[in-house]
């Protein structure tokens, strides 16, 4: 794989689908993931918290025999310290068409992203702290810079990042100021403000009737979109509405 293979070889009619997820849970997520690649067919799904363990990595792939999977579990440091305590957490993957596996190379797998080239591509899957995390603006900031070197790096390519930012980058804080300074440094455009939806919330906690807007798809604002909506499954139960993207390539 090269730069110079383009991704409008290897699409239909022009198109690039890209939808991101929290499944807040393998098994949570498991049926929202299955209705989204029967129905739409993505050629990426970005997925975050999974949850799953290193030896447990492997039900991703199992999730379709169309896809194959790049991902990282954030359970590593904690299973090599001893037993786990509590409930598992973490973890990022991207779920890619069998048909773009020739043209994928996989760059990086940590705690907090999933990164790969794909074609003249660079596509991200990333999880960031969420708010009561211990040290989070440093932290925050640490990823953001982890991020900035891979995008540095693969500057020729065309970024796609799909992101649960934790936070609402509309509302002034600590936070979504470091957001917005790294949208605003890269030149990243976003297309939830592109093509504006109904029902912008994508993270709804029932019982605390609390929803609010922290999951997005920002790209190289060279990178056009034809589409970007908010899907509303129907198996999910997560507590994060999953995002799509069309691009057009």
């Amino acid at each position: 794989m090269s730069g110079s293979d383009n991704i409008t070889l290897l699409t239909d009619n022009g198109r690039f689908v890209v939808v991101s997820y929290n499944m807040h849970g393998f098994n949570q997520g498991l049926e929202g993931t299955k209705e989204i690649i029967h129905k739409l067919c993505p050629d990426v799904i970005a997925l975050q918290e999974h949850w799953l363990t290193p030896a447990n990595l492997c039900k991703l792939s199992e999730v379709s025999s169309d896809y194959f999977c790049c991902g990282s579990s954030s359970m590593t440091n904690v299973l090599a310290a001893g037993p786990l305590i509590g409930r598992p957490y973490g973890g990022t993957a991207l779920l890619i068409n069998n048909r773009l596996a020739n043209h994928t190379v996989n760059l990086v797998c940590n705690d907090r992203f999933t990164a790969v080239l794909l074609a003249d591509y660079l596509v991200i899957s990333a999880y960031m702290p969420c708010s009561g995390t211990s040290d989070r603006v440093n932290l925050y900031s640490a990823i953001i810079s982890e991020l900035q070197a891979v995008i540095e790096d693969h500057a020729q390519y065309k970024l796609i990042l799909c992101a649960d930012l934790n936070t609402e980058i509309d509302v002034p804080s600590s936070v979504s100021d470091l957001v917005n300074n790294f949208l605003h440094i890269n030149n990243l455009q976003r297309h939830d403000l592109l093509h504006p939806t109904a029902n912008r919330y994508t993270y709804i906690h029932e019982l605390q009737h609390a929803a609010s807007c922290i999951d997005y798809i920002v790209s190289s604002a060279d990178l056009s979109s034809v589409a970007f909506n908010v899907l509303d499954l129907d198996i999910n139960l997560s507590d994060h509405l999953p995002i799509m993207c069309v691009f057009f390539v």
